[in-house]
């Protein structure tokens, strides 16, 4: 139901049954009729098996889950995206019992369970810390997703149906891996760039705090503050981005945006940051800024980045492994939509060779005969 985002008086009025039946099904004192169980199937788009299989264990275990949104973003969209990092992380588990996954490789800061006490300058130093760890200099970089995935990262890119949502991330146990879930219907690669460094600054910065202490609105400010911060500090490391900014202004930053897939909004912010920029030069450049706070320059230029791991681990599970693609859809046992969204697969390689109809005419005879074989359609 937070999948299709469905409540349960939709559900009892889709279905035919009373809202208090309904209840009865959650809370688990009542099990649906086999009838009840198809419709209830039907309705939410999952297979009969999704409901018939055991609950997957310790899917709420590891750090807070972090989620990039708008204030306007609703509960009813952020539970709908959770489930979509559960089913990630799901496929996860599920491809790592025959391939072996990128083994996580991340640094491990200590900053404190306090997030008030992480000040500006731990962020910078956590972000340089960060890209020494990786052995990525003071350049720019070429392919975030590449580069969390390299690094044992789980990424995916789906559509979370909302664009009041961006990136969703969370470090997982038992299986000790970051996972990064991001939306794929901005319509700006370099934002999504920020969008996946955002949430690596939560796994860097924020993975060991509470969950009390971050379910609160006034904290999740501020680490939604700290996260952006880190994310343009590792994007722009203040050495080499100084190097390459001569002149700061909306025609220099346009040049630099390809340099180092950053939107011009992000070297804005830098810029006062690193203090290149003088706050009447920042609030200038905010007034110049505002035609294209909807679309910058080029964002129909650079490419979106496209994660990998888990697509090549699936078709080394068919190829290598021998587990059919129809085989895996049974295991996981979750609407096939959401399996090839996550994987980065089309639909069409989860489906068997369509039938082919193909009629072959005995001499004298008034009817065809029909067989029935497997195979491409033609």
């Amino acid at each position: 139901m937070q999948r299709r985002r469905m409540t349960a008086t939709a559900l009892a009025a889709a279905v035919g049954v009373s809202n208090q039946m309904v209840s009865k099904f959650l809370g688990g004192k009542s099990v649906p009729q086999a009838d009840v169980l198809r419709l209830i199937a039907d309705v939410l788009a999952e297979p009969l098996a999704f409901f018939l299989r055991p609950l997957p264990m310790g899917f709420d275990e590891g750090s807070a889950p972090f989620m990039r949104s708008y204030a306007s973003a609703t509960k009813r969209a952020r539970l709908a995206a959770a489930t979509l990092k559960d089913r990630t992380r799901e496929m996860a588990d599920y491809v790592d019992r025959f391939v072996e996954l990128p083994t996580p490789h991340f640094p491990h800061l200590t900053l404190g369970n306090d997030p008030a006490a992480i000040g500006w300058r731990d962020i910078e130093r956590a972000a340089e810390e960060t890209r020494a760890f990786w052995g990525l200099g003071d350049g720019p970089i070429a392919n975030v997703v590449r580069l969390l995935e390299h690094h044992g990262g789980v990424v995916v890119r789906l559509g979370l149906g909302d664009e009041t949502l961006d990136a969703f991330s969370q470090w997982a146990t038992p299986s000790n891996r970051p996972f990064f879930i991001l939306n794929n219907e901005k319509n700006s690669a370099v934002r999504s760039r920020f969008d996946a460094l955002h949430e690596l600054g939560h796994m860097v910065l924020h993975r060991h705090l509470p969950r009390e202490t971050v379910a609160t609105a006034a904290t999740h400010a501020l680490l939604e503050k700290q996260a952006n911060h880190f994310a343009g500090a590792f994007l722009m490391p203040a050495s080499g981005f100084r190097r390459t900014v001569f002149m700061p202004t909306l025609p220099a930053l346009r040049e630099l945006k390809p340099v180092w897939g950053a939107s011009i909004a992000a070297m804005i912010v830098r810029l006062l940051q690193l203090d290149l920029i003088t706050d009447r030069q920042y609030k200038r450049l905010w007034e110049a800024y505002a035609p294209w706070r909807r679309a910058e320059p080029l964002d129909d230029v650079i490419e979106s980045e496209t994660p990998s791991t888990l697509r090549d681990a699936v078709q080394i599970v068919r190829d290598e492994c021998g587990i059919s693609p129809t085989q895996l859809l049974a295991d996981v046992a979750f609407a096939e939509e959401d399996v090839a969204a996550i994987v980065g697969l089309p639909l069409g390689f989860f489906r068997e060779a369509p039938t082919r109809v193909v009629a072959r005419v005995r001499k004298g005879a008034d009817v065809l005969p029909f067989r029935l074989s497997r195979g491409d359609a033609s």
